[in-house]
């Protein structure tokens, strides 16, 4: 009986001990869980960080191109990263590297802190880790917009006889007519462009690398033979062939709600209606009747809106492939929105002019 006692007394040892070194192993085990949960919410952090310095410097490209937005780019990117914390830490600018490659409109981001403090792990040793994200935003063609204006103006193309004074512009005496037989060609670009040749379209460096801003569009020309200058808007009251003069200027002065689409066939309308029209456009303009085209700066002065780009008279129109004269008689499919100023107007008789800012974008990350 002693000897039993003393062999089961051993035996009590020896599992006391084992439960130890397993609680022991247990309790590691979940210290080290704990430790990872943490770098892994940390992470999260510096994503979210990355993910939103990423998007404002990609926002440049929406507003402008070119140097321009490149800078613009690279110091929201670097501003909207300081801002952002990882566990209550703001981001220092040496902890934020940015990468911007304005010929794709893409801003890349990367947000890095060197020694995140760990709770359990540095029983073994590993008192703190590093903690870093990446992210890649761009401003890639809106395939839809709402708010867009029943204007309907090509986009521009390569004219080789009508063009008189060679400037590339659409000009109010000039009579274009899309003749790929004489050496008329477009490219639009886009993701979707196919063309060998250089992009012509409205936003390229075609007739120069201010990418057009700033240049005339006159909205009420249409290079479609028998259609006025304007197609039906969904939600538009309208009888028959022709658009309601009221309606008209409603959808003018103020916002169709109607997401429009790319590739999507939009009906044509017939008629002239110089009247409502005039006036949608005079209610944009008195809205900010102070606000002018600067050339030399390339931008809206005398706006009474704090950012110029808010002005009612800056709006949203559709464009479409000029080679559409031929393939369609009573329809059309848009291949771009663009952002137009426009100029003020006199009367019904005149042309309505809008100054070319840039080609509506949304923002998109792709990494």
């Amino acid at each position: 009986m002693i000897r039993f006692r003393t062999r089961l007394d051993d035996r009590q040892g020896s599992a006391l001990v084992l439960l130890v070194v397993a609680m022991l192993g247990i309790l590691s085990m979940m210290a080290l869980a704990i430790d990872l949960g943490m770098l892994r919410t940390a992470h999260g952090e510096a994503q979210r960080a990355a993910d939103a310095a990423a998007l404002a410097g990609a926002s440049a490209f929406t507003e402008m191109d070119g140097d321009a937005a490149a800078i613009a780019a690279q110091a929201r990117a670097v501003d909207f990263a300081t801002r952002n914390t990882l566990q209550g830490q703001t981001f220092a600018a040496d902890e934020v590297a940015v990468d911007v490659v304005k010929e794709k409109r893409t801003v890349r981001v990367k947000v890095r802190k060197p020694a995140v403090a760990t709770w359990f792990a540095r029983m073994f040793g590993v008192s703190s880790a590093p903690v870093s994200a990446r992210a890649a935003a761009h401003a890639t063609r809106a395939p839809s917009t709402r708010c867009v204006k029943p204007f309907v103006p090509p986009d521009l193309w390569a004219e080789t006889d009508d063009d008189h004074n060679k400037n590339g512009e659409w000009d109010p005496w000039e009579v274009w007519e899309y003749e790929p037989d004489v050496g008329d060609f477009y490219n639009g670009g886009g993701p979707g462009a196919t063309s060998n040749r250089p992009e012509t379209g409205y936003g390229s460096d075609f007739r120069g690398a201010d990418r057009d801003r700033g240049r005339k569009v006159l909205l009420n020309v249409s290079a479609l033979p028998g259609f006025a200058n304007l197609w039906a808007m969904p939600n538009m009251k309208w009888g028959g062939d022709d658009i309601g003069g009221s309606a008209l200027r409603q959808n003018i002065s103020g916002c169709n709600p109607a997401p429009i689409k790319l590739g999507t066939p939009y009906k044509l309308q017939s008629g002239v209606k110089a009247g409502p029209v005039f006036q949608g456009i005079n209610d944009l303009v008195l809205r900010d009747p102070t606000a002018r085209w600067d050339d030399a700066r390339g931008e809206v002065v005398g706006s009474s809106f704090a950012d110029w780009m808010a002005s009612p008279r800056l709006i949203r129109i559709p464009l479409y492939d000029p080679a559409d004269t031929e393939s369609k008689k009573n329809s059309v499919e848009f291949v771009k929105f663009a952002w137009v100023f426009l100029e003020p107007v006199n009367g019904p008789a005149d042309p309505i002019v809008g100054r070319f800012v840039e080609i509506v974008r949304v923002l998109q990350l792709v990494e």
